[in-house]
């Protein structure tokens, strides 16, 4: 295994894990259940210990190919799954629904948006009452063949949800018990009001979107005794690549012409580091069907192949690069 990875400790709990997780939201995309598996294998063999999934992913079947994974690896991984937002069970039974998200995977951008859409609208939200939360902790054990989880985080939650008594008591007893180890929210950054002192204290983690073009990690106060998992740290590589092909000047500007800006895969690079030097006591999150997406992501950390005075010009770059056309003229001029 890769042990150049940078590892991390939760806040609190004795939890060790890379600062590197991977994103198991597109497992139930590869043709066969152990082409999924053998990526987890490699991530694994790249240093990554920390793995990510939850019930709606894949409806349902993520975490079973999670869990196939796990096998004989339980001690060499961490795992966070999640809670309170459920596939309906007649569409996490069928393998044809499955069959079609992964068609539709390879097609027109309008087609996955009306399949998002559609799949949003099959999806039961807000389910966090304790019965309903004790029986998504059993399927998620069941299916990922495992007699605890790592972090068990309620999905996205409001602040009323995690303020629950009766949930959080359920939750301080599942983690007595030893069914869970840790807790938290993974919800959308705005509902924590750039405070996380608005969240009960137990609430230990919280993940969120944070990258370079949101920068969600320096926004949020109080948050020193909170472990941050960021995700959807990639956001924007296709089209920050296309603004500098189109902005020479603009690269000039910031010092940058020694990188190739109009490369995706050398920004997918720039934008997964600098995330990571962003939430340096936490876990950054990335995902990808492509085994050598993975590879190279994981050596463009391993080889620290960016400064951090060229982290520092990418974000300047980026916050000009998407600044509405008329003023970034103005600017250029």
């Amino acid at each position: 295994m890769n042990n150049l990875l940078r590892q991390i400790t939760l806040q609190d709990a004795s939890i060790q894990t890379s600062a590197i997780g991977f994103g198991c939201v597109s497992l139930t995309m590869h043709d066969r259940k152990s082409d999924a598996v053998r990526l987890l294998e490699q991530a694994l063999d790249l240093g990554i210990t920390h793995y990510d999934v939850a019930p709606l992913y894949g409806f349902g079947h993520a975490e079973s190919i999670l869990g196939e994974f796990l096998k004989g690896r339980r001690d060499k991984a961490t795992v966070a799954t999640k809670f309170g937002l459920q596939p309906y069970e007649n569409l996490a039974k069928s393998r044809r629904l499955i069959s079609l998200a992964r068609w539709l995977a390879h097609r027109s951008d309008v087609v996955m948006a009306m399949a998002r859409k559609y799949a949003g609208q099959a999806v039961q939200r807000g389910v966090f009452d304790p019965q309903a939360s004790a029986l998504s902790l059993e399927k998620s054990l069941r299916k990922l063949g495992t007699d605890y989880i790592d972090i068990f985080l309620m999905h996205e939650c409001t602040l009323e949800d995690a303020r629950r008594e009766d949930l959080l008591a359920f939750l301080d007893e599942q983690k007595k018990g030893g069914k869970i180890r840790s807790y938290g929210c993974a919800t959308p950054y705005s509902i924590f009001q750039d405070d996380a002192a608005l969240l009960p204290p137990a609430c230990s983690v919280l993940q969120f979107d944070s990258g370079v073009t949101t920068q969600h990690v320096s926004k949020l106060r109080n948050r020193a005794d909170k472990t941050l998992i960021t995700h959807s740290v990639m956001n924007g590589a296709t089209q920050l690549a296309a603004l500098a092909r189109q902005n020479p000047k603009l690269r000039q500007k910031y010092r940058l012409t020694e990188i190739d800006l109009t490369n995706s895969s050398t920004i997918a690079g720039l934008l997964l580091s600098y995330a990571v030097q962003s939430n340096s006591e936490g876990i950054t999150l990335f995902a990808t069907t492509r085994l050598e997406h993975l590879i190279a992501n994981v050596r463009c950390l391993t080889e620290k192949r960016f400064t951090t005075e060229q982290l520092t010009a990418f974000q300047a770059f980026a916050e000009d690069a998407l600044r509405p056309a008329d003023e970034l003229k103005i600017k250029l001029q």
